[in-house]
């Protein structure tokens, strides 16, 4: 006699049963579909449509020269200084995230005349600021023009200060407290302050276990919720075998690590999130419980939304001893139902390492690891092409690029320390780390073993910073498993339904607890998350995974 679909699906449970959905990831190298941020040259590609390219403003189209920090522009006079104070609080709001001190356009003292033309035939053109990022109003565009005509307009300031309300921290104080002594100086002002703002939530995967949704099933013989995603590996159909690393431990490229971590030893990942205050309170991020069909089958899923303006961040660490150091942070904004990313490194690139490496030990050149280290930084031909892909999706997640030799052991703890520690972090969206010929890597390689700038096998230099290398990854968030894995059985849901993996607000102490539905609201995270409701919440956007 045929079986009944349910009892298809409980028997290929049977034999099938956990992991078959992708875990929680920090993946953020971060995500959107515009081009390099250098408002003196480059492509801009608007979110979606990535086929229409904006049309380059004069002076600049690609190929006018690489971005180099250093070799800095905007070096002449400045013009109309008093000018320049009145529409500050523009290039505040717009600008600086990227074009601040120790960039190759620093314009946060003001511009010469011919940077300042450029700038405002950028913005004419609409490739500044890059999409999704709000574009300057007409208004602004009148002010900043006035300013390079040489007059002094007035212009409304709008803080981009992040709130002073507290909200309710759910890692242990002493761990929080060790993770913010680990942080560094950033350039970018209104980072650097949500970083040490009180609205800011930090989390780490001890907080925030990796799980995934297990959506589809009768809600009664069949029960649905959330499970943790660290075993599996064993009880599933070949296909779904390769999601897991070669041990088993761990998910495999593209969603088990933070991007270019998948092989490191020393990493420690910081996850936060700033959100903004509305009507004299944070605002909140909401969550629906949706039911549907998938396949035949019931399915109950969360999805939820985080509030436009929140920033989510990934703050990369080095294990030194009992000590941490940061490397990297990475951030994205929510901005409508876009999100727009950025990175921050202590060295951008590879010739801005080796001048701190000389500025720091004067004698570098006697010192055998120094001198290896320098003389690789500054070789440009020392990268090879690389392709990233994942063993379970074909060619749907594919990177190729390039990648620098790993970065020689300093054998100089010390100058490391130093290196990460007082150096402030600059923005390296659209720059490249090295470049030999048409050749391009976008970051560091971390060796075998040892204490440097960057972790252990650290393997970032396909991964240019800009959006659309992380909707590759990211974009795939809600997508059923059977969507993506042949053989695998629809099972649930792919981790990050507003396309950050590294976030989910269930109580840890629920998942994998036996009977159905385990999914509740974490006690800590009341008010932080809250269900959605239209009157309420109108101005949120649920993402929706596109169809592979």
């Amino acid at each position: 006699m045929p079986r009944s679909p349910i009892t298809k699906l409980r028997s290929l449970r049977a034999n099938h049963v956990l992991g078959l959905l992708l875990a929680t990831s920090t993946l953020m190298a971060t995500a959107c579909e515009v081009a390099p941020l250098n408002p003196l040259q480059g492509d801009s590609v608007v979110d979606g449509d990535e086929g229409k390219k904006k049309k380059d403003p004069p002076g600049t189209a690609p190929g006018e020269g690489d971005y180099d920090p250093g070799a800095p522009t905007n070096q002449g006079p400045a013009v109309n200084p008093s000018g320049f104070a009145a529409v500050a609080p523009i290039f505040r709001a717009r600008c600086i995230e990227c074009h601040h001190a120790s960039t190759w356009l620093d314009l946060g003292a003001g511009a010469d005349a011919a940077t300042a033309d450029k700038i405002v035939k950028t913005i004419e053109g609409g490739s500044m600021p890059p999409a999704p990022r709000v574009a300057v109003s007409t208004a602004e565009l009148d002010a900043i023009r006035a300013w390079r005509d040489g007059k002094s307009p007035s212009v409304t300031a709008v803080s981009i200060d992040p709130s002073s309300l507290a909200v309710r921290q759910i890692v242990p104080a002493a761990t929080l407290a060790s993770y913010k002594a680990a942080l560094p100086k950033v350039a970018w002002e209104r980072l650097d302050k949500i970083l040490k703002s009180p609205s800011t939530l930090f989390w780490d995967k001890a907080t925030i276990p990796g799980a995934y949704q297990d959506t589809v099933g009768d809600g009664a013989g069949i029960p649905f919720g959330a499970r943790l995603n660290s075993q599996g590996k064993s009880l599933i159909v070949p296909e779904g075998k390769k999601l897991f690393s070669a041990d088993g431990t761990t998910w495999a490229f593209p969603f088990g690590h933070t991007a270019g971590t998948d092989e490191s030893t020393n990493t420690v990942v910081v996850d936060f999130v700033n959100l903004p205050e509305e009507a004299g309170k944070l605002a909140p991020i909401v969550y629906k419980v949706e039911t549907s069909q998938q396949g035949g089958f019931p399915n109950t899923r969360w999805t939820w939304s985080f509030p436009k303006g929140a920033i989510v961040g990934e703050i990369v660490m080095i294990k030194d001893g009992a000590a941490l150091l940061t490397t990297e942070i990475r951030t994205r904004e929510r901005l409508a139902d876009k999100w727009a990313t950025n990175v921050f490194r202590p060295f951008p690139t590879a010739k801005t390492l080796a001048s701190a490496i000389k500025a720091k030990r004067p004698s570098w050149s006697s010192a055998a690891g120094l001198k290896a280290a320098v003389d690789a930084l500054e070789n440009p031909a020392t990268l090879t092409a690389k392709r990233l892909d994942s063993p379970a999706y074909g060619n749907l997640v594919t990177i190729d690029g390039n990648v620098d030799a790993p970065l020689p052991y300093f054998g100089d703890d010390a100058l490391v320390r130093e290196l990460l520690g007082q150096t402030t972090f600059v923005s390296a969206y659209g720059t490249s780390w090295k470049v030999s010929g048409a050749q391009k890597a976008f970051g560091p390689t971390g060796p075998a073993q040892g204490l440097s700038i960057v972790p252990t096998r650290f393997d970032s230099g396909a991964l240019e910073v800009r959006e659309s290398t992380c909707t590759k990854c990211h974009d795939q968030g809600g997508t059923f498993i059977g969507d993506l894995v042949s053989q695998a059985v629809l099972y649930g849901d792919i981790w990050g339904v507003d396309r950050i993996f590294s976030f989910h607000p269930f109580d840890p102490s629920r998942i994998d607890a036996s009977g159905n539905e385990n999914r509740s609201v974490r006690a800590e995270l009341a008010g932080t998350v809250e269900r959605y409701d239209a009157a309420k919440h109108a101005n949120y956007t649920f993402y929706r995974a596109p169809k592979p």
